[in-house]
């Protein structure tokens, strides 16, 4: 599916396209700030091109885009304890 705006999806006849079922507050939540947890993982998202959505399919989706680096933590692992 291409990148739909907010726009194109409350007027999908004027771009020839099968209307989408939305809920009917779809445009409030579009348009609702996000919380500072949301901002933060969308930062991260596009700071490591990390998949953005619910942990299982963000873990699904990376694996299957070969993206596993992105959801590791960054740096050297720990060395061992001994």
């Amino acid at each position: 599916m291409p990148i739909l705006s907010l726009i194109s999806l409350s007027s999908p006849k004027q771009l020839g396209m099968v209307s989408p079922e939305l809920p009917v507050d779809w445009t409030d939540r579009v348009n609702a700030p996000l919380s500072a947890k949301e901002f933060g993982r969308v930062r991260v998202s596009i700071e490591r091109g990390r998949p953005f959505g619910e942990d299982e399919w963000v873990k699904r989706t990376a694996s299957e885009l070969r993206l596993e680096h992105t959801i590791r933590p960054e740096g050297r692992p720990p060395k061992p304890r001994n």
